[in-house]
């Protein structure tokens, strides 16, 4: 059975826009046209936006997609099993935490007994949560963090050694800090937020954002004009969801995105997206300013 772009959309949902700009850079190319120029997409392109998908679920750039689909040696069977492993581990993970907190409710009403340390069974490491909270909210790549891990621990050492910190004290929020990728009080901000967010809520705020990106790069693919309507909506409604995951001033959401054109790393992420995203957003960012009066 084949479908018609609309049909695929509709059944994967993944937007019409998407799926034209996925066959523009040659991701996922239609099985074949009719004579109205319809794309008509079969099983086998079925399978490979699948494959995409799970890709981008990873966090894996259209590029990087691009490259991993392309290679002589991919095998669907073999990708599909390594999909399965990443998500079982995060089940057994949950599946822990799950029993962690029945086994701490037994121990509160008496029935068991309990190890204070078995409190924190099945809890990712703060650091860990801190690095995917930077990563999910744009403040830095994954390639950054890889690469700051081992300044980190020359700094933990440096300060250990200084007695600043006690061994085993967590530093990173220190070294984003110093660097100037966050400020301490947007991390009070941000663990307040945690602290007073359900984890629905939370995965509500991914999605936004995510979907906003996407919106972002179909608005490039239909040749908009940074200070179109749509553009400069889009702009808004992406400051209300940056605000709601962590808070800030206009001024300050502003700077940011320029901070992110002037950082090749963080650049990247919209250049691996689209490459004429970071031109587009930099333009649309100076439209945005000038319409609430503020400093670029």
């Amino acid at each position: 059975m084949n479908y018609t772009v609309k049909e695929l959309a509709k059944i994967s949902n993944v937007s019409v826009r998407m799926l034209h700009f996925y066959d523009e850079i040659g991701l996922l190319r239609p099985k074949s046209r009719g004579e109205n120029g319809y794309r008509y997409y079969g099983e086998e392109q079925l399978l490979i936006l699948q494959q995409i998908l799970f890709y981008r679920e990873l966090g894996i750039s259209l590029n990087e997609i691009g490259d991993i689909l392309k290679r002589s040696d991919f095998n669907k069977i073999e990708a599909l099993k390594n999909h399965k492993s990443i998500l079982l581990d995060k089940i057994n993970h949950e599946k822990r935490l799950i029993q962690t907190i029945n086994e701490t409710i037994d121990y509160l009403e008496g029935k068991t007994k309990m190890e204070h340390k078995e409190f924190y069974q099945g809890f990712v490491r703060d650091q860990k949560e801190f690095e995917q909270y930077l990563i999910e909210s744009g403040k830095v790549t994954i390639d950054q963090i890889q690469e700051q891990r081992t300044k980190v621990k020359e700094l933990e050492e440096k300060l250990i050694k200084e007695g600043e910190v006690e061994e085993g004290e967590y530093v990173f929020e220190r070294y984003m800090i110093q660097n100037g990728m966050i400020t301490q009080e947007e991390i009070k901000q941000q663990r307040e937020r945690i602290k007073n967010t359900s984890m629905q809520e939370n995965e509500e705020l991914k999605d936004k954002a995510k979907e906003m990106q996407n919106e972002l790069v179909a608005l490039v693919v239909e040749k908009r004009v940074p200070d179109s309507v749509e553009t400069q909506n889009l702009l808004d409604h992406n400051y209300d969801l940056a605000n709601a995951i962590s808070p800030l001033t206009r001024q300050k959401f502003v700077e940011v995105t320029i901070f992110y054109l002037k950082t090749p790393q963080l650049r990247k992420v919209w250049d691996d997206l689209h490459p004429d995203l970071a031109d587009f957003v930099d333009k649309a960012n100076k439209v945005y300013a000038a319409r609430y009066g503020l400093e670029v």
